[in-house]
Formats: C-alpha cells, sequence, structure tokens
C-alpha cells in the first residue's frame, strides 16, 4: 500500500506509530499530572478551580479513548498490509 507520497507502508510503519502513540500516553499524563497540581492551588469554587477541573476530566477521558484508538490503527494497518500483500499477487 502507498500513502500520498508514493512511498510503500508496511511493518516499519507500526514502530513509527507506537512510539507516537506511547509519546502521546506520556503527554496526557504529565499533563493530567500538572493540571491537577494547578488545581490544587486554587480556591475552591473559583472559575480557576471548576477549569482546571473541567480540564482534567477532559484529559482522563481522552486517555480513556486510547485503547480503542491502537486497537484502530493496528486493525488498519494490518488490514491495510493485507491489501497489499493481495494486491501484489
Amino acid at each position: 500500500m502507498e500513502n500520498k507520497k508514493g512511498q510503500s507502508m508496511g511493518i516499519g510503519t507500526l514502530a513509527s506509530v507506537a512510539i507516537t502513540f506511547v509519546v502521546v500516553g506520556i503527554v496526557l499524563s504529565l499533563g493530567s499530572d500538572v493540571n491537577s497540581d494547578f488545581q490544587s492551588e486554587q480556591v475552591a469554587d473559583s472559575a480557576a478551580y471548576n477549569a482546571t477541573g473541567n480540564a482534567q476530566t477532559s484529559l482522563n477521558k481522552f486517555s480513556a479513548k486510547l485503547p480503542l484508538i491502537a486497537t484502530v490503527l493496528v486493525t488498519a494497518l494490518i488490514i491495510g498490509l493485507i491489501y497489499a500483500y493481495f494486491k501484489l499477487r
């Protein structure tokens, strides 16, 4: 299977997808930690406290979807590899 630049995509693509996925997970984790620290420094029931709480909730919801996103990415890669295999025959 070829991408827009005409480069062949193969099993090597899985490594770059995996590294990107790990980096996204680390960034979400660190962002959640920093946001939690900011919220603990705010006055309860203030606008800043509520804003950091909402941001924390959003980060947690997105982080909970990471396994689903990983499953979709790997499935798409496997389907692409199967398609490329049968196209070459």
